[in-house]
């Protein structure tokens, strides 16, 4: 046996042997191979897929779907991602994750697609048992902490009578441990919301600049109460941006809040700055501890949270929602820190053409 034979005999076993379902078809997409992955996926035996088209199993998504697909793979010549709806031949429905890829000749034309298929209907099934846990959760706790809030919101403004500063201490601390409560109740009802698309992000031309300005109105108060300034340069000339004013405040109300929090001494600036490629950049520069490089791939992942940030209270939602609704609005959101120095954080918006 020759080398190109056993890197060949390689290729098959691997095919042949792997967990996921793997078939080749020809340009018109004509299957004209499939692995026995396949056949335990959607029920046909090789014999009754082979020839065939993925529609034997499949043609359960809207045209769109399919109409996007084909002009990925066949026009675009690049690889397709998504997931899809289909079924077995016994009829039971499945949802599978699909990648498909164009296989080019020395002519760069289509001379195969290579299409790959993961049954991760479990996977959905437990993330639908764990959203309405969240839900279910989040609710049943939210109604009495909004409750116990107004309660206390009416004590400490002397409604109940005059109370001395003692027991005036002790609910104004549990008044803000309550908000903290609902904070995090609402950060699990807006994750599960967003991952599940319920809420939608409905960009239109704004000025930074304003968006900015609502923010601000809310956390002067709490900056100025632990001796930090709080400052933004509008700048000028800048463009509009296209944002939803609603979820950027509550993006620039989480890294705001944020520095407020971490920052002992100093305070907080915003800067804004066009950055070339059809983007508006806004900065949130803290003075506060910094963060280790080794510690800021965690910021922006569901519940981590690292450095300074890993010994205070919750579950670090903020800023992994921050980067959801950043992503949905087109731009993207970073940091730059340095233990020491203080933390930038960063994010970016579509300019409007």
């Amino acid at each position: 046996m020759n080398q190109i034979e056993e890197e060949l005999l390689k290729f098959k076993l691997a095919v042949e042997s792997a967990a996921e379902h793997i078939i080749i078809t020809d340009p018109e997409g004509k299957i004209i191979y499939a692995n026995p992955a396949a056949s335990r996926t959607t029920g046909y035996s090789l014999d009754e897929i082979i020839g065939q088209t993925p529609a034997l199993w499949g043609k359960q998504m809207p045209k769109e779907f399919y109409e996007k697909m084909w002009d990925t793979i066949k026009n675009k010549k690049e690889t397709f991602e998504g997931e899809v709806n289909n079924i077995k031949k016994g009829g039971q429905n499945y949802i599978a994750s699909l990648y498909i890829s164009p296989a080019l000749d020395a002519n760069k034309e289509v001379k195969y697609f290579v299409g790959i298929e993961r049954d991760i209907t479990k996977e959905k099934q437990m993330e639908q048992m764990k959203d309405d846990f969240i839900n279910i959760t989040a609710h049943d706790l939210r109604t009495p902490a909004t409750a116990t809030k107004g309660f206390l919101s009416m004590i400490l403004e002397g409604d109940a009578g005059e109370i001395s500063p003692e027991v005036k201490k002790m609910v104004l601390e549990a008044y803000e441990g309550n908000e903290r409560l609902i904070e995090l109740v609402n950060n699990f009802l807006n994750v599960s919301k967003i991952e599940r698309g319920k809420i939608i992000v409905t960009p239109k031309p704004h000025e930074i600049a304003e968006i900015v300005e609502g923010s601000m109105q809310g956390l002067k108060t709490q900056a100025e109460e632990r001796g930090l300034y709080l400052k933004c340069d509008a700048g000028t000339n800048l463009p509009k941006v296209m944002a939803d004013e609603d979820r950027i405040i509550e993006v620039l109300n989480n890294l705001i809040s944020n520095a407020i929090k971490f920052t002992q001494k100093g305070g907080i600036q915003i800067t804004h700055q066009v950055d070339g490629g059809g983007f508006l950049v806004t900065n949130i520069e803290d003075t506060g501890p910094g963060i280790s490089k080794e510690q800021l791939p965690n910021l922006f992942q569901k519940f981590q949270k690292a450095g300074a940030l890993s010994d205070t209270p919750g579950l670090g939602l903020g800023l992994y929602i921050s980067r959801l609704i950043i992503n949905l609005s087109g731009g993207k959101i970073w940091v730059n820190s340095e233990v020491g120095k203080g933390s930038t954080f960063s994010f970016s918006l579509p300019v409007v053409k």
